[in-house]
């Protein structure tokens, strides 16, 4: 990093040397390792052991440190006693805290991408082309939100209180129903494009030569 700045970035065009600055995350995968992630500021390079965002201002900071984990069993463990979450549900608060940052960020916007690097080495990209039907289902995340914050409130009666719950559930058993349906239509993309590889393929072999 230091020869860029020294060098590469030297003549940059910029009316403050900050202007030059960069940050930005570095995964590498090494033979007979597992992958490591790197955070660059400028010419600072540190491994990254937790969790590290970039761009996204301290609110939403916090909000992936909590979504990065979750208590087991919040009546039985203290809120200091966390369990990991796995690969497609990392992906899935990933989702969620990229589509708060479009929300609250006029300048974060456009498709976004989710990548993943495996312990085998592989990497993998989340699908886009149902990303923002996916990013839309959050919607009825931030109204639960909404409902129990301002139903909790003393001055609200039981049976209100109670109206409110119902109608979280049924939010979210509905958030779950559409990305299930989302999966199946994923799953079913798959299976036609396998299909069609297969009949191609069918085809090539039967295609005399000359």
């Amino acid at each position: 990093m230091n020869t860029l700045y020294e060098v590469t970035f030297a003549n940059y065009p910029v009316n403050n040397p900050s202007g030059k600055g960069l940050e930005f995350l570095l995964g590498v995968k090494l033979p007979d390792c597992k992958p490591v992630l790197f955070a660059i500021d400028s010419t600072a390079v540190t491994k990254v052991s937790n969790l590290h965002l970039i761009g996204s201002g301290q609110v939403l900071k916090e909000l992936a440190t909590e979504m990065r984990s979750f208590l087991a069993d919040t009546t039985q463990v203290r809120a200091s006693e966390i369990v990991n979450i796995n690969m497609r549900q990392g992906v899935l608060a990933a989702l969620y805290v990229i589509s708060e940052a479009k929300k609250r960020f006029r300048a974060i916007g456009g498709r976004t991408n989710i990548f993943t690097i495996r312990n085998d080495g592989d990497i993998d990209e989340e699908r886009p082309w149902d990303m923002v039907e996916r990013e839309a289902l959050f919607e009825d995340v931030r109204l639960i939100s909404r409902m129990l914050l301002l139903r909790s409130d003393p001055s609200v009666g039981d049976a209100e209180f109670s109206r409110t719950l119902r109608n979280c559930q049924r939010l979210a058993r509905n958030l779950r129903k559409d990305q299930l349906a989302i999966e199946k239509r994923f799953e079913a993309k798959i299976k036609w494009l396998g299909e069609m590889a297969e009949q191609f393929q069918s085809r090539t072999k039967k295609t005399p030569k000359g």
